[in-house]
């Protein structure tokens, strides 16, 4: 049997300074893994949620509480299941009551109108005169309230709640609820607002134990009540109880940046729009020569028995008829003012479109202006 010679003291020195250095520096490259990894962690979050688990069959399946148990709520995307954030009213009732609305009001306007046009001069052309005035009263409400319910919104998540309903808006940051209830848990028939029918469940109400409640709805069945440290809302989402499930979520995640606080009424478009000169003035001027018109064909029918309006295709006047057909022409200047107010105040809304609005109310003036013009020429 051979005899091994031991091994040099300095050789054995050195192997054990070798080995120390190997450690040193393994544990040195481990420290700097480690802290790179902690470090960018907050980088790493995002992408943990598309980490995939291999069931014991081999199917792909994704697991987000055992991905994600040791990070915050935030980063934890409701096990899969994403939350409905913009809801609106229920639509199908309301919009089919303010269709029909519209068509019986403007058929009947256009009807009565035309008939008129037709009448003799006598009590059946002012009965019909009179009816078309009495339709076109209500037609701009009814033009609203539809298109009201057609752009509501209730946007809802966790910096807070967003109601929008026509020219009327309000931000309710998320802390400043209180809580969100149905009101058909109410122990009493919740009371409506007067003048209410689906699709336009608006105003103001008083009730008791609730105090002043503001109605943006549409459907008395789905009505849900958000109350505030300052006011109760009714509104009513299409999907009540995914309302509730997101506003519970949205409790449960708590708000990092709350939006700001902030109610808008009618009656501040109304007075921002007065406020602008050159929306006042025009429509000021026009409403002075429409009226004007009105005085001059007051002035002129007591003082001509007949009037010929329009000319015949060889260039002679109409056969003269009545001069309370003049009565005509403020009716349809006064007509069409209205319509350029209602188009001129919808595209007054945005910034980049108020110049429509301009041309519509300063075209308020051109048409009375001709119809001045055109009362000289008569025979």
């Amino acid at each position: 049997m051979n005899d091994f010679p031991e091994n040099d003291p300095e050789e054995q020195r050195s192997i054990s300074q070798l080995a120390s250095q190997v450690w040193q520096t393994l544990k040195n490259l481990f420290i700097v893994v480690f802290q790179l990894v902690v470090n960018n962690l907050e980088r790493i979050k995002p992408y943990l949620p598309k980490i995939k688990l291999r069931t014991n069959n081999g199917a792909d399946t994704y697991d987000s509480d055992a991905a994600l148990t040791d990070f915050p709520d935030e980063y934890v995307s409701f096990n899969t299941v994403s939350l409905k954030q913009e809801f609106r009213p229920p639509l199908t009732t309301g919009l089919i009551i303010h269709i029909g609305a519209l068509l019986i009001v403007g058929g009947g306007f256009i009807y009565t109108f035309i008939t008129a046009v037709s009448q003799d001069v006598g009590n059946y052309f002012l009965l019909y005169l009179l009816l078309s005035i009495v339709f076109l009263i209500p037609l701009p409400l009814i033009l609203y309230r539809g298109y009201s319910l057609l752009r509501a919104r209730y946007i809802l998540n966790r910096e807070g709640l967003k109601i929008r309903w026509g020219l009327r808006s309000e931000d309710i940051p998320l802390p400043e609820i209180e809580w969100i209830g149905p009101a058909n848990e109410l122990d009493e028939t919740f009371p409506l607002p007067l003048i209410s029918v689906p699709g336009a469940i608006i105003g103001t109400k008083r009730i008791d134990d609730l105090g002043i409640v503001e109605f943006m709805s549409a459907d008395k069945e789905c009505i849900l009540l958000v109350a505030t440290n300052k006011q109760i809302y009714a509104v009513s989402p299409d999907d009540p109880q995914e309302f509730l499930y997101t506003y519970q979520r949205s409790i449960e995640l708590g708000s990092l940046a709350p939006i700001e606080a902030q109610s808008v009424l009618p009656a501040v478009f109304i007075k921002q729009f007065w406020q602008d000169r050159n929306a006042r003035t025009p429509l000021l001027l026009g409403t002075a020569l429409t009226i004007t018109l009105f005085i001059l064909v007051g002035i002129i029918i007591p003082s001509r028995e007949t009037i010929s309006l329009g000319f015949n295709p060889d260039g002679t006047p109409h056969t003269p008829g009545p001069s309370e057909t003049l009565l005509l022409l403020p009716i349809l200047a006064g007509f069409a003012f209205i319509l350029d107010l209602l188009l001129g105040l919808f595209y007054y809304r945005r910034e980049n479109t108020r110049i429509v609005s301009y041309t519509l109310w300063i075209s308020t003036s051109i048409l009375p202006i001709i119809l001045l013009v055109a009362l000289i020429f008569l025979e």
